[in-house]
């Protein structure tokens, strides 16, 4: 028989999980938003993520993968990923929580799509109150490989949890050093500031984004070992605020 005490906090779960279930289905929409409030943050509080939010990026992850033939998988309460010289070069702190990017070896654009979906992950995160970090190197790859098949090639892993602050903006490009199209739309121009807050491998934004007579936006990326990665993040930024979807037939598509 529940007690009075019992049947009060099985209330306060019960809402609680209403609340967060609420904040993602009314928030899934607007990503967008969640754009200028994301930052990289590399230190995190001890507070653990609650279930319902796991489930919720976990779901997600599970639709992505299914859609696009690559590997995001979720590791929960597992610090051995980010308990390395590297991850301790690299400045991080107290993660319990991450995302493993990988794809398969033969997957044809595979980087960019990782990227791409990956920053989707990274937004939604944001969206549930969550911080979020992508790391290329500074990680355990011994730890991280632990959760993929052998013929799964790793990429990239992000660092979730509450952090300890929220970041802050690093010094970014301008609209005139990405682009030079003149009196472009105003989809087309929330779609390039948008690009320009992107997270980017060392904050280089080696990018370019153009709008040919078509009306198709096209990109590119200078050479680099995250540069596929980095443009499927960038794309990722752009559709959102441009408002094209993942699978529209812009030239932003893989």
């Amino acid at each position: 028989m529940i007690t009075a005490c019992g049947f009060a906090v099985l209330c306060f779960r019960i809402a609680e999980t209403f609340h967060i279930f609420a904040a993602y289905y009314f928030q899934d929409m607007n990503l967008t938003d969640a754009i200028p409030l994301r930052h990289s943050v590399r230190s995190y509080t001890e507070k653990p993520v609650e279930t319902e939010k796991l489930a919720i990026l976990e779901k997600e992850m599970e639709k992505y993968n299914a859609r696009n033939g690559i590997c995001m998988k979720l590791v929960k309460d597992d610090p051995s990923v980010f308990k390395s010289f590297l991850a301790r070069y690299g400045k991080f702190r107290n993660i319990y929580n991450c995302v493993v990017v990988a794809m398969p070896s033969a997957l044809e654009n595979g980087e960019e799509l990782c990227g791409y979906f990956g920053e989707r992950i990274v937004l939604l995160a944001q969206t549930l109150g969550l911080n979020t970090c992508w790391a290329g190197l500074t990680f355990s790859k011994k730890a991280a490989k632990k959760y993929l098949l052998p013929h799964q090639r790793l990429l990239a892993v992000i660092a979730l949890g509450y952090g300890e602050s929220q970041g802050k903006p690093h010094k970014s490009r301008t609209y005139s050093d990405v682009c030079n199209a003149v009196c472009p739309p105003q989809w087309f121009a929330k779609g390039v500031e948008a690009a320009l807050l992107a997270p980017t491998a060392l904050n280089k934004q080696n990018f370019r984004i153009s709008l040919p007579d078509n009306g198709k936006p096209m990109f590119s990326t200078g050479r680099g070992m995250y540069s596929k990665i980095d443009l499927g993040i960038i794309k990722c930024h752009f559709d959102l605020a441009a408002g094209i979807a993942p699978d529209s037939s812009s030239e932003s598509e893989f």
